[in-house]
């Protein structure tokens, strides 16, 4: 599956919990209104965000550097404050505007408010949308029988030196001595020249 900007259901079910939570928050920092509002948008996006991070299928990797995904998010964080800010603007409109505009604006500040969040939706997509493809360990299968067929007593003269030495590098988790063997033969191999 690749990635897309759709939702799944359990995304939408991360959504939702985070925009409770930002309620949550708002609530709690009623008196300061517009410390209210942004607090409760950044802490819903952040949430959503961590959610999304966390369940996405990473099939690719990270498409960015550590810096410039440092700067995507903080791009991604003055348009959430800008949006939050015209949540606020939205919100002190009713003193200057006629009641018949003030009851326009008042429901398109609530929609507002609740789907700032999704921006997440876009930044998730930023960080995952590369062409850069996790690394594929393949095992080398055709050379190895032949290989080890081919091994002779100072090849494994050579093997139990390689093994008893102290500052040995550590095998990968789950691999066995055999597997560690081959590998080792295999690189033996290719790092003799060939006679022809």
């Amino acid at each position: 599956m690749g990635l897309s900007l759709e939702l799944k259901p359990l995304e939408v079910v991360g959504y939702v919990v985070s925009d409770i939570i930002g309620l949550i928050v708002f609530f709690w920092l009623m008196p300061n209104f517009a410390v209210a509002i942004i607090a409760s948008i950044f802490v819903s996006f952040h949430l959503f965000l961590a959610w999304l991070v966390i369940t996405a299928e990473h099939e690719t990797g990270f498409s960015l550097p550590v810096v410039s995904t440092i700067i995507t998010h903080l791009a991604c964080l003055l348009i959430v404050y800008f949006c939050s800010t015209l949540v606020i603007a939205l919100s002190g409109a009713g003193i200057f505007l006629p009641i018949y505009l003030w009851m326009i604006l008042r429901p398109i500040r609530y929609v507002l408010a609740i789907c700032i969040p999704g921006i997440a939706v876009f930044e998730r997509f930023w960080l995952f949308s590369g062409k850069v493809t996790k690394k594929e360990v393949l095992p080398v299968t055709a050379p190895i029988k032949t290989i080890i067929a081919e091994a002779t007593a100072d090849d494994h003269a050579e093997w139990l030196q390689f093994v008893a030495r102290q500052p040995r590098p550590f095998p990968r988790p789950g691999t066995t001595l055999q597997t560690e063997y081959e590998r080792w033969m295999v690189a033996r191999a290719k790092s003799r020249p060939t006679a022809s």
